[in-house]
Parts: structure tokens; C-alpha cells; sequence
């Protein structure tokens, strides 16, 4: 008499599937990212473009931007006090915190998009009546609501298919 065993057994790779997540995530973030500075760079007007630069400066730090280049109309130069900084894209956006490496991270189980423009009179314009005649402008709440709409979006395309980190081992006893 002879005795045949087959045994399969299945196992989840659960590293494997966390890391294809956390790319999914970051990649959907920069996309995300995108969205926003468009959104928001839609609702500032461009006089310096200094403020617009600010919000520009996220271009770096993605691996496909896809934003409009700033196109200024001042006649003159303009300065930004106390530092008498001259107000145009690129010195702008220096105006930005935190600093570059820390705008995305990842915090335990939590990816984080922490991005502020630190000119005084952005948020006035942003979320008050200001001097702009076209204040408020509501850029980083458009901003806001394209990024979370794109990463609801674009996380759900880009979720690991669990199916695709099962293992199947087959042992045979004769």
C-alpha cells in the first residue's frame, strides 16, 4: 500500500504587501500634491507673483509637476518687509515651512502633507477681506479639497491587490 500526502498552504506576505501600500500612498500623494498647488494657484492673482512662487515651490519636491510657470505684471520692484526681500517667484519660495524634507513624512502609521506659506499677508488675503479686490481668494481651501479628492481617487486605483502577495507552497510525501 501506498501512501500519498499533498499539502498546500497558502501565506500572506504582509511585509511585502505593506511596502507596495506606502509606495501607493506616496505616489498618490504626489499626485495629490499637484492638485493642490493648481487648485490654489488658480485663486491667487499674480501681481509680484510672490505669494504664487510660495505655493511654486512645491514643484520640487514632486516627480512629475504639472503647474503653469508664474507669469508676474509688476511694472516695478516690489519689496517684502521687515527683510526688504524683492517680491518675485523665486524668492518666494523660500517663504514655505517646514522646511522641504519635512513637508512630507511619515509619522508611525500616518503619511503627512504639512505645507504653509509664511508670507504675513497670505492668509489675510487667503481667508479675509484684505487689499486684493479679489480677496478672499480661497487657495488653500481649493487646494484642500482637490488634494483629498485625488488621493480618494487615485489611493483606490492604486491599492495592492491582496490576491497578488499570497504564496502557495505545495509539499508532496510519497
Amino acid at each position: 500500500m501506498k501512501l500519498t500526502l499533498r499539502v498546500e498552504k497558502e501565506e500572506f506576505d504582509k511585509e511585502g504587501w505593506l511596502k507596495a501600500l506606502k509606495g501607493a500612498i506616496e505616489q498618490t500623494a504626489q499626485d495629490a500634491t499637484n492638485a493642490f498647488a493648481q487648485a490654489a494657484l488658480s485663486r491667487i492673482p499674480v501681481h509680484t507673483g510672490f505669494v504664487a512662487g510660495a505655493i511654486y515651490s512645491l514643484a520640487a519636491l514632486l516627480d512629475n509637476p504639472q503647474f503653469n510657470p508664474i507669469v508676474t505684471n509688476a511694472l516695478k520692484p516690489e519689496f517684502y518687509y521687515p527683510s526688504k526681500t524683492p517680491k518675485n517667484p523665486q524668492t518666494g519660495a523660500a517663504f514655505t515651512s517646514p522646511a522641504s524634507a519635512d513637508i512630507f513624512r511619515w509619522v508611525g502609521k500616518n503619511y503627512i502633507f504639512n505645507f504653509n506659506v509664511d508670507i504675513s499677508y497670505f492668509a489675510i488675503q487667503d481667508t479675509g477681506t484684505g487689499n486684493s479686490p479679489s480677496a478672499p481668494w480661497g487657495a488653500f481651501e481649493a487646494g484642500q479639497v482637490a488634494y483629498i479628492n485625488t488621493f480618494e481617487a487615485g489611493l483606490e486605483d492604486r491599492l495592492p491587490k491582496i490576491e497578488e502577495f499570497l504564496r502557495k507552497t505545495t509539499i508532496n510525501v510519497s
